[in-house]
Formats: C-alpha cells, structure tokens, sequence
C-alpha cells in the first residue's frame, strides 16, 4: 500500500530519451571541435606584414609624442630664456665687413647676412712666444725684437758668468765667441753652468776648455735634439 511501480513501457521510454541525450552531446562536442591548423607561407607573409604596420604605427606614435612635446615645450618661459641666452651661432660663415671694433656682418652663403658681435678669447695653454693670437693687431701695439748679442756682447756674458769659477790657463773664450753658433744669452749661461757640472762630476777643482766644448755640444743638443758625434767618447 502506497508504493507507486513504474510500467515496464514507462523504463523503456526513459532509456531511450538518455540514449538520445548522449548521443546529442556527442555530436555538438564533434560538431564545435576546432580544425588542426598548420601554418603556411601565407600565414607568415600575412604575419610579417602586420608585424611591419606594428612598426611603423609606433613610429608614428613616437613622432607624435615628440612634435606634442615640442609644442608643450614653446610655451614654457624657461626655455624661452634658455633659447635667447644661448642664441643661434654661426657654425660656418664668411666674413664680409667689420662695422666697429665690436660689430661685424656675416653671410653663411646660403641665407642672408647678420649682423653679429664680435667675441674672441685665448686658451692660455696654447700661449708661446711668437704665437699668432698675440701679434695679431689690436693685441700688442708694439713688438719689440730682442736680436742675437754681437761678439763684444757675447764675450762680456761669458765673463759675467765665468767670475766665479776656476778657469784652466787654456780656456779661450774668444774661441768660443767666434764660433760658427748663434749664441744667445740664455745658451752662454747654459754653456758655462754645464762646463762647471762637468768638471764637478770629474771631481776636478778647475774648469777647462774640453769642458766648454763638450757643454756647448750637450746645450745644442738638447736644443736642436741632434746627437753630436763623439759627445760621450
């Protein structure tokens, strides 16, 4: 009593409605399976072609950031200032017409002509004796030329710088006057010091003529940076 049994008919048709389910998830998971693809050389031209558009929409990206920024960039004071500080040099111009010791018109050839100020310096470190920075007019009203001593000078140098040291009886210094050198004060007194040195190095308390001969050869070499022969025999 009260136990409801199914008819035999009623199983028959349940069993056969799962059947039909089953087999229709069967078929839409067939129906939905992705084909197996493999790549042909369609698909990689294809590929580096929008790769190469990647590229170049980047590039026009990057551009336009950049042309952005300028524009953002003209209207901050400070770097107006910066730009009127700095100014625009003429990397490569042509000289046409001084208008003042201050001022002076130049053309780059391809433009028209500006009017400019006129600014120079001297790297110190380049500085030498004759140099042109120095004698170009305007920088030294006079140059003054110290020339070489005639034989009386010469001679009276030697003297001033031989007082003091102990001279062989063999020393000519008329010798070393007229010789074929051109002496200047700074080498008589290079001569006359290194004799000295030499005579000191021998241990000798005198001072001769073979001294001033090899201190004449060593002072010409270090000047000319020519090896005399038999300097060190």
């Amino acid at each position: 009593m009260g136990q409801n049994y199914s008819s035999p008919n009623d199983i028959e048709d349940s069993a056969t409605i799962n059947l039909k389910r089953r087999k229709r998830v069967k078929d839409n998971k067939n129906a939905f399976k992705p084909p197996t693809v493999y790549p042909h050389c369609k698909c990689k031209l294809k590929l580096l072609k929008l790769a190469k558009q990647l590229d170049f929409l980047n590039l026009e990206n990057d551009l336009l950031s950049l042309a952005e920024g300028d524009k953002q960039g003209e209207n901050n004071p400070y770097k107006q200032v910066m730009d009127q500080l700095r100014g625009n040099p003429v990397f490569v111009g042509t000289l046409e017409e001084f208008v003042d010791d201050n001022h002076a018109i130049v053309s780059t050839g391809l433009g028209p002509e500006y009017y400019v100020s006129i600014m120079s310096f001297v790297d110190k470190d380049m500085l030498e004796p004759g140099y042109s920075a120095l004698i170009r007019p305007g920088r030294i009203d006079r140059k003054i030329e110290f020339g070489l001593p005639d034989a009386a000078t010469k001679k009276k140098i030697f003297q001033i710088h031989t007082s003091k040291m102990t001279l062989e009886k063999n020393v000519d210094i008329d010798q070393l006057v007229t010789s074929k050198e051109d002496l200047n004060g700074a080498d008589i007194k290079a001569i006359c010091t290194e004799a000295g040195m030499i005579a000191l190095r021998e241990r000798r308390r005198y001072v001769g003529m073979d001294d001033f001969v090899k201190a004449r050869e060593k002072v010409f070499y270090n000047k000319q940076n020519t090896l005399p022969a038999g300097l060190y025999s």
